[in-house]
């Protein structure tokens, strides 16, 4: 492509290069990387940041009511202001030890990369080394990964206490699929697009051994099909045309091996190999009594009104003079 980004990875890159050739104004809303800020580059790309969500309010005043006095924060380091408010709201007298992953950008499932998410062990292992008994995890609200690799770090016990803000699903998704659980959850599809075809090599570098496999029929078929095993096993086999279906389920690559397969539930969204089983059992004993600070749900209906009723008073020179390029509003 002209934008020399390969088929797969990150649409932003390409999407930009489209809107300049087109002169058409994009909002990229909630794009993480920070090049789209060069206006130079991208003068049709508008990125928008994520609204501040203050969870260093919460964590603060959560500290200061159970009075610790030793805290480790782990931050991915693509927004400094969880970090620099817990510094300006603690007691001097804290001891706070930042773990700073000093990422470029957050890391994700889609264009996975293991020297990104191997800073999450990497981190949760020097606390552990520290004897750190209460963290802090800065994530980065894109994937339940964060959660996965915790438990590989040898940092989690029985007296240490795990903090969680900026979840992905803002504490709404468990941090585990219920064990009774068939259809897709977070952790699952995460797993499944980070682990298949084209970053599958980068997955394999990575501590762990789960894997887990779509079923495209109980996307597809009809509720009633899916007692059918072989149909089940020959949809799936036939439903993938760039890769083929061993590509996708290597662990079952062929109809046979459906068939015969204990785990391959025509019934379930997703097949999650036996190899998961250890791995789910110690992140549920790991991360048993952790706390997730998150954003309530009920929402300030007359407050959101009169927000929408001020921005949509907002006239393109007040919106220019707010810092948008004054180039997109020239097509209008």
């Amino acid at each position: 492509s002209l934008s020399n980004v390969y088929p797969h990875t990150n649409v932003d890159l390409p999407m930009s290069h489209a809107a300049t050739f087109f002169e058409t104004p994009i909002l990229g809303w909630g794009y993480g990387s920070k090049e789209f800020s060069d206006k130079t580059n991208h003068r049709y790309y508008v990125r928008v940041n994520r609204a501040g969500l203050y969870y260093q309010n919460a964590v603060a005043s959560l500290v200061a009511h159970f009075q610790y006095r030793r805290l480790g924060v782990v931050t991915p380091g693509t927004n400094r202001y969880f970090v620099r408010g817990l510094q300006e709201r603690l007691p001097l007298d804290i001891a706070l030890v930042v773990e700073d992953m000093n990422l470029p950008g957050d890391c994700t499932v889609d264009a996975f990369e293991h020297t990104c998410h191997m800073k999450t062990i990497t981190a949760m292992e020097s606390f552990a080394k520290q004897d750190m008994r209460i963290i802090i995890h800065e994530q980065s609200g894109l994937t339940q990964l964060d959660n996965y690799w915790v438990s590989f770090s040898g940092l989690l016990r029985s007296d240490t206490l795990l903090i969680q803000v900026g979840v992905h699903g803002e504490c709404t998704k468990p941090m585990l699929p219920p064990e009774t659980e068939a259809s897709g959850g977070s952790l699952w599809d995460s797993i499944f697009k980070a682990s298949t075809v084209v970053t599958r090599g980068e997955w394999d570098k990575m501590p762990g051994d789960c894997r887990v496999c779509k079923n495209f029929a109980y996307r597809d078929l009809p509720k009633e099909a899916l007692e059918n095993r072989t149909r089940v096993a020959e949809y799936n086999e036939q439903s993938i045309f760039i890769h083929d279906w061993a590509h996708f389920c290597p662990e079952v690559p062929t109809v046979k091996d459906m068939l015969s397969c204990t785990w391959c539930d025509p019934r379930a969204e997703v097949w999650v190999a036996p190899a998961c089983d250890d791995e789910l059992a110690a992140m549920r004993q790991k991360l048993k009594g952790s706390l997730c600070v998150g954003v309530s749900q009920d929402n300030d209906e007359a407050k959101v009104q009169r927000w929408a009723t001020y921005l949509a008073s907002l006239t393109s020179e007040e919106i220019v003079a707010a810092g948008a390029p004054k180039e997109f509003f020239d097509i209008f």
